[in-house]
């Protein structure tokens, strides 16, 4: 287990995610909660200024399903992972996985399990919708700013990337089933 994994780089985001499935695959929710513990992202400050910051502030509880509660915020803000780690069964600050590589909200929390706002802008590599727990009657896509806007208690979710989810929020519907 490395003592921090900078999922901002590859290499690091490989060795997180390869640790984390033995974790998860050994049942370990103390091993979970500790490389949980030691992500960190780099984002660029006002000044243009690189700073590294932790992906997971406040108290992490890993359930016996490896399911995980944050008492804060989750920052997968430009990281290198192709899907949410791990299933947020609650988080009590803000969920944002803007710049990633995840390919499909799997895993992602619900919107009565998020208490903060819900972010996922510059998605570049999302195809799927799977695990996006959102109603979609609050739903709509802005074809003028070709993004995936849900409205929630608590502000937007955005995917201002195209990609594969051309189309207005009936194609949305049909790729989830909801029709």
């Amino acid at each position: 287990m490395k003592m921090q994994y900078m999922l901002s780089d590859q290499s690091d985001a490989d060795a997180f995610n390869k640790d984390l499935s033995e974790a998860q695959q050994n049942g370990k929710s103390k091993d979970i909660k500790n490389i949980l513990d030691r992500c960190y992202y780099r984002c660029t400050d006002k000044e243009s200024k690189s700073t590294e910051a932790k992906c997971i502030t406040g108290k992490i509880t890993v359930y016996k399903d490896g399911a995980v509660a944050v008492g804060g915020d989750v920052w997968f803000f430009n990281c290198r992972i192709s899907k949410i780690p791990v299933k947020f069964k609650e988080v009590n600050g803000r969920f944002n996985v803007s710049n990633s590589d995840i390919e499909s909200f799997e895993n992602a929390p619900g919107p009565k399990t998020v208490a903060g706002r819900v972010f996922c802008r510059g998605c570049s590599k999302l195809v799927s919708l799977e695990g996006f727990n959102y109603d979609l009657d609050q739903c709509e896509y802005d074809e003028r700013i070709k993004a995936l806007i849900v409205r929630t208690a608590t502000g937007h979710l955005r995917n201002p990337q195209k990609q594969k989810l051309d189309g207005d929020i009936k194609n949305i519907k049909t790729i989830l089933g909801k029709n």
